[in-house]
């Protein structure tokens, strides 16, 4: 495989253990024991601890993320390339319409998300009231048929004391 590097830059901790440089390296999960060279080397770096590195290019680029200080021609040169690409037309319009991109994604996102559960709502809704209903007819109809016995009970007592006379 061909050599690969992932880098995460984290303003805080992501995993809270002090450390400002994390390397993670593949294992074979039911061998932890065993590394597995992948050739890609993931690094987390954790800017909230830049002052635990010796001074080195990775502490100032950190230092420089956290602070803004540029401490070294190195960091002042990446600073220099984001400000020219901040400036640049191309680029600014390219981030832009990226953006704009994400932001119509999202939306339309939220709009099927809104209307699918909109559409489950309604449904799980009509089931329920019709359930409900459903409940409130036995109830009825339960309520009616005492009711019904009742009456035929005085209707039946009446009866019997006409006979009576």
């Amino acid at each position: 495989m061909k050599q690969t590097y992932v880098l995460f830059i984290c303003t805080e901790d992501p995993f809270g253990f002090g450390e400002a440089v994390y390397e993670i390296s593949s294992v074979i999960k039911n061998h932890p024991e065993c590394n597995f060279d992948d050739n890609r080397k993931e690094v987390v770096y954790n800017v909230s601890a830049f002052e635990k590195l010796d001074d080195c290019d990775e502490k100032f680029v950190l230092e420089y993320i956290k602070t803004g200080d540029k401490k070294m021609d190195f960091v002042e040169e990446i600073d220099k390339k984001v400000e020219e690409i901040k400036n640049d037309e191309y680029w600014r319009n390219n981030y832009i319409n990226i953006q704009m991109w994400k932001m119509d994604a999202i939306n339309e996102g939220a709009t099927e998300g809104f209307e699918r559960g909109m559409e489950k709502g309604i449904k799980r809704g009509l089931k329920q009231g019709i359930a409900q209903q459903k409940e409130k007819d036995k109830q009825l109809l339960l309520q009616k048929d005492i009711e019904i016995t009742e009456l035929k009970e005085k209707i039946a007592m009446l009866m019997q004391n006409n006979k009576s006379l």
